[in-house]
C-alpha cells in the first residue's frame, strides 16, 4: 500500500511535537508562566528579603487589573497626595492570574501591614482551576513590562462589538460552570489574606460598558452579588466604583483592557480608596508617631518663642544701657544742671 504524499513529514512533525511536548511536561510548570508573573514573584521575594518600613498597597488581577493603573510610583504618589501615609505600592496583576496563585503569593509575603485589592471581573469567574502556585521565581525570564497595550492601537468598535457576542456565545456557558468554583477559590484567598494579618479589599475591575451596555447584566449580578455577600461574610469591603468614572471605549483597547486614557480615571481612584481604607485601619503613622511628631513641633515652637523674648529682652537691656550712658555724658558737659539739682 502506498503512503500518502506528505506523510512523513507530518509523522515527523506529529513525533517532534510529542518529544517536545515531553520535554515541557519534565520541565517545570512555572517555566511556562508570563514574565508579568514572575514579576509578581520576584516583588514578593524583594518584600521578604527587605520588608518596607511603610505601609504595603497591592492590587492583585488578572491582565485587566496589570493595565488598570499607570505605574507604581505615581499610584504611590497620589495617595500620599489624598492624605494618605507613604507607601509602597505594587501592581502584581498579570494574565491569567487566578485565585489559587494569588493565595499562594500571599502566602509568601511577609509579615507587614499591606492592604491588599483583589481584582475581579467576569473573566476571573471561567479560569479553571489552577496546578501550579509555586513561589520560586524564574530566574531567565525576561525584564517586566507593565503595559501590554496602548491607545495607539485599539480594537474598533465593530470588533469590540463582536467581541460581545462571542463572549456571550463562548464564554458564557465557561462563566456558568465554573462560577461556584471560583466564588470559593476567592473565599479562600480572602480567608489567607486574613489570617495573615492583611487588609483584603475586593474592587471590581474596568470594563467597557460604552460597548457592553446592558448585554452582560446578567454575568456581572451574579458575580458581583456573590462578592458583596463573601464580603459581608468576612467583614471586608467590595468596591464597585466602574460606572462613576464615566470611563469612554476610547479608554478601553478591547472591552476589558485601559489603554493611556483611562489609566489615570481608575487609578486616582484607587488611590482615593486606598488612602480612605489605610486611614480607617490605622495603617499610617502609629499614634504614638504622630504625638512624638507633635512634641517635638511643640518644643520647637517653645524654644523659638523664647529665643525671641531672650532677644526682646536684650533689645531693652541695651537700650535702657544706652540711656543711662547718655544722662551720663550731659552731665558731665553742663556741671550747672547737677548744681542745680543739688540746690
Amino acid at each position: 500500500m502506498r503512503k500518502p504524499r506528505g506523510l512523513g513529514r507530518v509523522g515527523a512533525l506529529a513525533v517532534a511535537v510529542l518529544c517536545a511536548g515531553a520535554a515541557i511536561g519534565a520541565a517545570p510548570a512555572l517555566a511556562l508562566e508570563g514574565s508579568d508573573w514572575q514579576h509578581a514573584l520576584r516583588v514578593a521575594q524583594v518584600l521578604r528579603e527587605t520588608p518596607p518600613s511603610q505601609p504595603v498597597v497591592l492590587l492583585l488581577g488578572g491582565s485587566s487589573a496589570r493595565e488598570a493603573t499607570v505605574s507604581d510610583t505615581s499610584w504611590a504618589a497620589n495617595i500620599a497626595h489624598r492624605g494618605g501615609p507613604t507607601v509602597v505600592a505594587y501592581n502584581l496583576g498579570s494574565r491569567n492570574q487566578t485565585f489559587e496563585q494569588e493565595a499562594a503569593l500571599v502566602e509568601a509575603l511577609p509579615s507587614a501591614p499591606m492592604l491588599i485589592f483583589i481584582g475581579v471581573n467576569r473573566g476571573r469567574f471561567t479560569a479553571p482551576p489552577t496546578t501550579t502556585t509555586s513561589t520560586t521565581p524564574v530566574a531567565t525570564k525576561g525584564t517586566h513590562t507593565q503595559h501590554h497595550y496602548s491607545s495607539a492601537r485599539i480594537w474598533t468598535r465593530t470588533r469590540k462589538e463582536r467581541e460581545v457576542q462571542r463572549w456571550l456565545r463562548e464564554r458564557y456557558p465557561v462563566f456558568e460552570e465554573r462560577y461556584k468554583a471560583n466564588l470559593e477559590r476567592l473565599d479562600q484567598l480572602v480567608a489567607t489574606c486574613l489570617s495573615r494579618g492583611y487588609r483584603p479589599v475586593i474592587v471590581d475591575l474596568p470594563r467597557n460598558m460604552e460597548v457592553i451596555g446592558d448585554a452582560f447584566d446578567d454575568p456581572l449580578d451574579q458575580y458581583q452579588e456573590g462578592c458583596r455577600q463573601l464580603a459581608s461574610a468576612r467583614g471586608v469591603p467590595f468596591l464597585d466604583f466602574i460606572d462613576a468614572l464615566s470611563l469612554r471605549n476610547a479608554d478601553f483597547f478591547d472591552l476589558d483592557h485601559l489603554v493611556d486614557p483611562g489609566r489615570p480615571k481608575f487609578q486616582d481612584r484607587l488611590a482615593d480608596e486606598s488612602a480612605r481604607l489605610l486611614a480607617g485601619y490605622g495603617l499610617g503613622p502609629a499614634d504614638g508617631a504622630e504625638s512624638d511628631v507633635l512634641s517635638r513641633l511643640t518644643g520647637a515652637r517653645a524654644l523659638w518663642l523664647v529665643a525671641v523674648a531672650a532677644m526682646l529682652l536684650g533689645l531693652a537691656l541695651a537700650v535702657q544701657r544706652r540711656r543711662v550712658v547718655l544722662r551720663r555724658r550731659r552731665r558731665v558737659r553742663d556741671p550747672r544742671r547737677t548744681s542745680r539739682r543739688r540746690r
